[in-house]
């Protein structure tokens, strides 16, 4: 009888006699037909030898089944001309492990698993085995923790208090860093009598804390080790003070409204300093006027060519038939850019070298992006100055396209970081100096501005609170609703039984000047995100350093928090405003000021920590090269950049980013790479 145990270091057994079995190779394609069944020999050819011509892969194969065939009786395979597979019979402890998990018999499910699915194997040249073997093993053990969790709260339900202890201990095998399982094993450990192994097992907890993230304990795990000193079996709860919605109307923009409104089609940027509210009016003017889609300009993602380019155009795939609208032509230039829309495109993998082959390029993505809006829609560029050097390229292709097409384009971008981008300069001057040009500037509200803003808001005049809110906030309206939230979340603005606001000094004040308003953008943020909560603030400490554009996954490692902590964290941080969701980017900060905020306020080796468990997160999800490698260089860790850094130029060469390419493959060497493969 054969039998593989593929739970823990695997292992191949037949008649109950356990065989010295060193072959990788032959393991891993045991236990692919262990789990997949009988499957073709060019697909298994493809799995375990990725790296080869298909010839010497299924010859490779051939002498491995051979190899196999003489360990494993003849009887227990079902081999065909072009299929290989194992007989019915066999027995796997991972089928008996999901026999026993679709019975919900969660004690022996638990007995059987002995370690990550095939611990340690990892066969060399078997690139698309390695991405089935870490799924699968992803997928196993995602119900092995699920199992531990359940069995745990059964165990002391029933008054199993050492099985539950040793449930969460489990789940802490496979990471320490679960806050909420340390949490459970110091209480049951405390429970259960055992007073100083919990605090014991807190202070190990709390150096590992340091050590790994230097960060210190949550508040309720904290509050939990103070009950235990003391003997106190009062419960602590964490309060979150969340702050109600402000969606403020648009007041003091109606001469640049009518601004763009008088112009013709073609290309507007609008102009402004942080939060003076260039985005809300650039895309309430584009909701007003038509069909429209935004390419956003993400700092983090600026070694990337056309990054914001292919993220609108995915996007847009799932709202409209634009690629099918494009002739066979313009479709193959875009597959360079999105495979996946023309995936037997002859000129993808090779694109030449000549201006005649860049201008074709940004001609057929012009066209889809057009075909993605229509006619006498509008094209959103935001963030213009975080553009890379090929997106802002395009942007002048675009703009000398749009008159003809009817599309309006309006970008927005800061003074400062467009100056200090070195591609845009020449690109905004031949659009200058062509007429096709047109630069708006976006100045703060007006005191009168405000005092309407709060009309609107609070339902009643409150001219004084509005003049010493214009005095503070210098009249930038996303630091005037900062204020505003950290007002509400501090208890010193209130909303009567009628919906009107009220504040303590309402009856005696001359000037507000009593009323806590902080001074600054981002002592607002801060002190508003500390009243939310302890584990919220550690979670957008993380985002904040992985950047706009971000998922829970994405911050695995690098906060501590069990899924349940991070996601009730991510629900209050969306509930405060603090962050908000959209389809192109999953979460996002409500404005990069308070990413900012959140990251200038960490220490520099926090951050470097933090950078080198985000590109160890990333490097596991097959992220964007030249993102893990800027989180490996910020985190101290060159030499493990440097091959993403080559994996970055060989995507930026592909649709003809051969400057950034180079940029590239300078950091590589600059990184400790000597050499590259021909």
């Amino acid at each position: 009888m054969l039998e593989l145990r593929l739970l823990g270091i695997p292992e191949l057994r037949i008649a109950g006699r356990v065989l010295k079995f060193q072959d990788a190779k032959g393991m891993a394609l045991l236990a692919y037909l262990t789990i997949e069944g009988t499957t073709s020999r060019d697909k298994l050819a493809d799995l375990l030898w990725s790296d080869l011509e298909q010839t010497e892969a299924r010859r490779n194969l051939r002498q491995r089944l051979y190899a196999l065939k003489k360990i494993i009786p003849s009887e227990c395979w079902n081999v065909s001309g072009e299929t290989i597979g194992l007989e019915p019979g066999f027995q796997s402890d991972v089928a008996a492990f999901q026999t026993h998990l679709s019975g919900d018999d969660d004690e022996a499910a638990s007995q059987l698993w002995c370690g990550n699915f095939l611990e340690n194997l990892e066969p060399s040249g078997a690139e698309i085995f390695n991405d089935w073997l870490d799924t699968t093993r992803s997928r196993l053990t995602a119900s092995h923790h699920e199992i531990l969790r359940r069995l745990a709260t059964k165990r002391e339900t029933s008054g199993d208090l050492r099985g539950a202890l040793e449930a969460h201990q489990k789940l802490l095998h496979d990471d320490e860093l679960q806050e909420f399982h340390q949490r459970e094993v110091i209480r049951l450990h405390d429970s259960l009598g055992e007073r100083e192994a919990a605090l014991t097992h807190f202070e190990h907890y709390r150096e590992t804390l340091q050590t790994e993230l230097e960060d210190a304990p949550l508040p309720d795990t904290l509050a939990l080790v103070e009950r235990i000193r003391n003997g106190n079996n009062q419960t602590f709860e964490i309060s979150t003070s969340l702050t109600p919605s402000l969606n403020p109307p648009l007041i003091g923009r109606d001469d640049t409204w009518q601004l763009l409104k008088g112009s013709s089609f073609g290309f507007h940027l609008i102009l402004g300093e942080p939060g003076i509210g260039k985005t809300r009016l650039a895309s309430e003017f584009a909701k007003a006027h038509g069909t429209y889609c935004t390419l956003r300009g993400r700092e983090g993602a600026s070694g990337s060519p056309l990054y914001p380019v292919a993220e609108t155009l995915r996007q847009a795939l799932l709202e409209t038939d634009w690629a099918n609208q494009l002739e066979p032509v313009w479709r193959a230039e875009c597959a360079r850019l999105i495979p996946e829309i023309d995936p037997n495109a002859s000129t993808v993998q090779t694109p030449p070298s000549s201006l005649e082959g860049r201008v074709r390029f940004f001609e057929g993505l012009s066209r889809a992006l057009f075909a993605s809006i229509g006619e006498g829609g509008t094209l959103l560029l935001d963030d213009l100055h975080w553009f890379d050097a090929a997106s802002l390229e395009l942007t002048g292709h675009l703009a000398r396209r749009a008159l003809d097409t009817k599309v309006r384009l309006i970008a927005t971008a800061r003074h400062v970081e467009l100056e200090q981008n070195q591609a845009a300069t020449p690109i905004l001057n031949d659009l200058k100096r062509d007429g096709l040009y047109n630069p708006i500037s976006l100045e703060a509200l007006q005191e009168s501005d405000v005092r309407g803003l709060m009309q609107a808001l609070s339902g009643s005049d409150a001219s004084l609170f509005a003049k010493r809110l214009h005095t503070v906030t210098t009249g930038n309206p996303f630091f005037m609703l900062e204020t505003l939230r950290d007002l509400f979340s501090a208890g010193q603005l209130k909303i009567n039984a009628k919906g009107v606001w009220n504040t303590p000094f309402d009856q005696n004040t001359q000037d507000y000047t009593e009323l806590p308003v902080p001074t600054t953008v981002r002592e607002a943020i801060l002190q508003r995100i500390d009243r939310v909560g302890a584990a919220t603030r550690r979670l957008l400490e993380a985002a904040s350093v992985a950047g706009n554009g971000f998922d829970l996954s994405y911050l695995d490692g690098a906060t501590a928090l069990s899924e349940w902590e991070g996601l009730e964290a991510l629900e209050n941080a969306m509930k405060a405003r603090l962050l908000e969701t959209t389809a192109q980017d999953g979460y996002r900060f409500n404005h990069d000021l308070t990413r900012r905020a959140l990251e200038d306020s960490l220490s520099l080796d926090r951050k470097r920590l933090i950078h080198r468990k985000l590109a160890v997160s990333l490097e596991a999800k097959n992220g964007m090269p030249d993102r893990i490698a800027e989180h490996y260089e910020l985190g101290g860790q060159a030499r493990l950049a440097a091959p993403w850094r080559v994996k970055a130029a060989e995507a930026a060469t592909r649709v003809y980013a051969y400057e950034l390419a180079l940029e590239h493959y300078q950091k590589a060497i600059e990184d400790g790479m000597s050499s590259f493969k021909e």
